[in-house]
């Protein structure tokens, strides 16, 4: 199971906006760069000028990540906006402040209030374990099922734990509320 952080990142009695991210790095990562580092440098010290150069370039395989980042905006006048990125960062231990990223792609998708049927928290198995999930169920969606409805999945990659998922579940419920 990756790592992933679910907060809140700006919230008020009008809207409300949460983040789910994976992490980009592991801790794994420093001590193979280390290895393949000091393989290089017996490469480079016994003149073998292939086998370094393939050295360096594991080395710096062991700096890129990947990550995800997946949000949920809700607007009580116009809905719920998913929005999805994902990239690739490469980082140097201690020389950059900041990550390079690099092939980064965004996608969002608006589902209109007057299309939600509900928000709902829901549990399906993976595996033999059952994993719980926020859904919003779309109605009178043009690729639905037979009851002319669609799912879609929040934070489909991270999948956070009930526990992060509740707090998430009650503010939609509150700010999509009828009033």
């Amino acid at each position: 199971m990756a790592s992933y952080t679910l907060r809140q990142t700006h919230g008020d009695t009008v809207n409300a906006c949460y983040t789910a991210a994976t992490a980009p790095s592991l801790p794994l990562s420093r001590i193979l760069l280390l290895a393949s580092l000091a393989l290089t440098a017996a490469a480079l010290d016994n003149r073998r000028w292939t086998t370094s150069a393939s050295a360096v370039l594991l080395s710096l395989a062991f700096c890129v990540r990947s990550s995800r980042e997946e949000t949920l905006e809700i607007f009580p006048s116009l809905g719920l906006q998913l929005a999805s990125r994902s990239g690739y960062h490469f980082s140097l231990p201690s020389v950059f402040s900041k990550p390079l990223t690099f092939g980064s792609s965004r996608k969002t998708h608006l589902i209109p209030l007057e299309c939600i049927a509900k928000v709902v928290v829901n549990e399906a198995l993976q595996g033999a374990a059952g994993r719980h999930y926020l859904a919003v169920v779309e109605k009178g969606a043009r690729q639905a099922d037979e009851a002319g409805r669609r799912v879609f999945v929040v934070f489909p990659s991270v999948l956070p734990r009930l526990a992060d998922l509740q707090p998430v579940w009650k503010d939609t419920q509150r700010l999509l509320a009828p009033k």
